[in-house]
């Protein structure tokens, strides 16, 4: 079982890489914002939604705190869905094997995940600048949200996934490491939205030490 613990961990990294689970909120203007932040070492992980409305914003915010491992390992489905994975013989991104059973591993991980969970209602009036960068990422194409042209090369660092939702269309957006050069409405986005938090919530649960980047 040791190694398929290694394989776990491997996994769920490349997990972050090919696809993006998210629960469907209702909203009445049909546009939201979710993201999923993850580290390739530590697997720290943390999950923020944007739910703007004409005249304020709810921010959901949920960081990984652990996972029950020993009963995960135990539960048929995991094993079963490991020893799937292991008999694929071409592993890889575009293999649609691989992405069902990461998917279904990721669903079940969730499961086995005990998540500290707190929320922020924002108004307009008071956060206008805020309301105006999330309009701007909401009208921005994802090919220029992920600036591929940016030609910088990250081998380990942070992971982040977007699903950005208008108007009832979306699309997902990958970014990884993101710098006010590399990504910059993206940078700004996640830095602004945990700043809000940070400064209505002094003793909140976004801990610099468990939200990685943007915190040195």
């Amino acid at each position: 079982m040791t190694n398929d613990k290694l394989l776990v961990r491997i996994l769920f990294v490349f997990l972050a890489l090919i696809s993006f689970k998210t629960i469907i909120l209702s909203q009445d203007n049909h546009s939201s914002i979710h993201f999923r932040a993850v580290t390739s070492v530590s697997g720290e992980e943390y999950f923020i939604d944007i739910l703007p409305f004409k005249d304020s914003a709810k921010l959901i915010f949920r960081i990984k705190k652990s996972v029950k491992q020993s009963k995960l390992y135990k539960d048929t489905n995991f094993i079963r869905i490991i020893e799937t994975l292991k008999s694929v013989k071409k592993f890889g991104p575009n293999n649609d094997t691989v992405k069902t059973y990461i998917a279904k591993l990721d669903s079940l991980n969730s499961i086995y995940t005990i998540y500290e969970r707190d929320s922020l209602f924002i108004s307009n009036t008071k956060n206008e600048p805020y309301f105006e960068l999330v309009q701007e990422v909401l009208n921005t194409s994802a090919e220029i949200l992920e600036n591929k042209n940016n030609n910088r090369i990250v081998i380990d660092g942070e992971k982040l996934i977007f699903k950005i939702t208008k108007n009832g269309i979306s699309q997902t957006v990958y970014a990884y490491s993101p710098t006010i050069t590399s990504n910059p409405l993206l940078y700004k986005l996640v830095k602004e939205t945990k700043g809000l938090y940070r400064l209505n919530k002094k003793n909140g649960i976004l801990l610099k030490s468990k939200t990685m980047f943007f915190e040195k």
